[in-house]
């Protein structure tokens, strides 16, 4: 075993006694050290005595001659071979941490402490690595298609996640930083100086990742030595109409010293939900002479705030309104109070859509799709009429309306361009003074879709016949 004397001359190792002749041996001349800005390495050169110098060698010493080489030190500072044929064993570190990417070479000389009498010379070379060592954050963009608090992080690894170049990385922790401000903000302002490579990214100037008080640990992405990662990250809140919800996030690259480690500069994004909820289903309206009951099923999705109603009139056809609804509640029923509206309350039509908590309307259940139920009578029609079918053009249905001043026998026939006959909706029935209402869903009496093109429907009611048209699209 070698035994290592103190000495307070620095790196020496001492040998007692005359001066030997040379009979030491290195294990290799010539170390090279690969490093990235900052980092720093160690191995190991062993020193054997080669048994010709006819007695021990109890001590020797080596030296850095150069002074520019302080980057280069040795542990320990001095050794000793206690018996011929023995070997001693000697640390060199290399540290990057004040070097500019470059090459540097030094070279460290074992001698006799008594004689100074160089016995060996081992060359070491020193590379530093261009560039940065920590990974490099991308992007920070937020997760199509979900119902929102996720954004995806990309990031290039560390030049150094490769095999066989130390140091060895061994993943990247993600971090987010604890902000319940941040959490809370609904603005439109960025939290930082501007933007990157993505507009929904930003440098977040004032998020100092070296004070860990503040941020909370995600995950550890094992590094496999691939270019680009990607780790969906949980957000704080979501965006919505009101303004943005900012998360900031770091990168840490990590070593198999659990003491090196690198920090990437921090960026920040925002997430969206942007699945839209569906149309609320069941969607019924009761006709009163002085207002409509309408009812639907409570929408299944999670995260309903609440329902706009929108009210339309038959005169426009009943399209959609848009714009402002007519009514926004909570619950799945509502009461249209038409006191003071001109006309029957047949004379309306109605729309339900259901928005959820991030604002996102999702489309209208149709009256088309409605139960309408008429109660109590409302206001009769005094003329016979056939009024344009909704939607037209149309695919794959469309609703046929028309009046009855009185009771009456009706037929409503559906023909081609040609007069040829396609579907029977109505056949001689026997059916009371009021509004009435028939979908033709594109098909024959057979049930076989109809062929895109233009169509005539028909109505004949007591003395009453008129035809108008209508085009089904594919």
């Amino acid at each position: 075993m070698p035994i290592w004397p103190s000495c307070s001359s620095g790196p020496v190792a001492v040998i007692n006694g005359p001066c030997p002749e040379p009979g030491l041996q290195v294990s290799q001349s010539l170390f090279t050290f690969e490093l990235p800005p900052g980092g720093a390495a160690s191995q190991i050169l062993t020193i054997a005595d080669t048994g010709t110098i006819g007695g021990s060698v109890t001590s020797l010493l080596w030296e850095i001659p150069d002074p520019d080489c302080a980057w280069l030190s040795v542990n320990p500072t001095s050794g000793a071979i206690g018996e011929a044929g023995g070997t001693a064993d000697l640390e060199i570190f290399a540290d990057a941490a004040d070097l500019d990417p470059g090459t540097y070479l030094c070279d460290l000389t074992i001698i006799s402490n008594a004689c100074h009498l160089p016995y060996a010379t081992v060359d070491i070379e020193l590379t530093v690595a261009e560039g940065d060592t920590a990974a490099t954050l991308l992007s920070i963009v937020d997760v199509p298609n979900d119902q929102g608090r996720n954004v995806r992080l990309s990031w290039e690894g560390s030049p150094f996640d490769a095999p066989d170049i130390p140091p060895e990385i061994t993943g990247y922790g993600v971090y987010r930083r604890q902000d319940a401000s941040l959490a809370k903000q609904t603005t439109t302002d960025r939290p930082a100086a501007g933007p990157r490579r993505d507009p929904v990214v930003y440098l977040a100037a004032d998020a100092d990742p070296g004070k860990l008080d503040g941020w909370d640990f995600l995950v550890m992405v094992p590094a496999h030595g691939d270019s680009i990662y990607h780790y969906v990250a949980p957000t704080l809140c979501d965006s919505t109409d009101q303004g943005i919800c900012w998360s900031v996030f770091f990168l840490r690259t990590m070593t198999a010293d659990p003491f090196t480690y690198w920090d990437c500069l921090p960026d920040s994004g925002y997430s969206v939900d942007n699945l839209f909820p569906g149309a609320p289903a069941n969607f019924s309206v009761a006709y009163y002479a002085a207002g409509n009951d309408l009812s639907w099923d409570e929408n299944p999705d999670p995260d309903i705030y609440y329902y706009n109603i929108y009210r339309a009139s038959w005169q426009d056809e009943c399209a959609f309104p848009g714009g402002e609804p007519t009514a926004s509640v909570p619950a799945t029923s509502w009461t249209d109070d038409l006191t003071g509206l001109p006309g029957s309350a047949w004379e309306y039509c109605y729309f339900v859509t259901a928005v959820d908590f991030n604002g996102n309307e999702g489309e209208p259940s149709s009256w088309l799709d409605a139960q309408l139920l008429g109660v109590d009578n409302p206001v009769m029609p005094d003329v016979y009429a056939l009024h344009p079918c909704y939607p037209n053009p149309f695919n794959p249905a469309t609703t046929i309306r028309f009046d009855l001043p009185q009771r009456a026998r009706v037929d409503l026939q559906i023909y081609d361009v040609s007069g040829r006959w396609i579907q029977q909706l109505v056949a001689s029935e026997d059916l009371p003074a009021g509004r009435h209402e028939v979908v033709w869903r594109g098909q024959d009496d057979t049930g076989r879709p109809a062929a895109a093109g233009v169509y005539f429907y028909r109505l004949q009611a007591g003395p009453f016949t008129e035809t108008k048209r209508m085009t089904l699209v594919k």
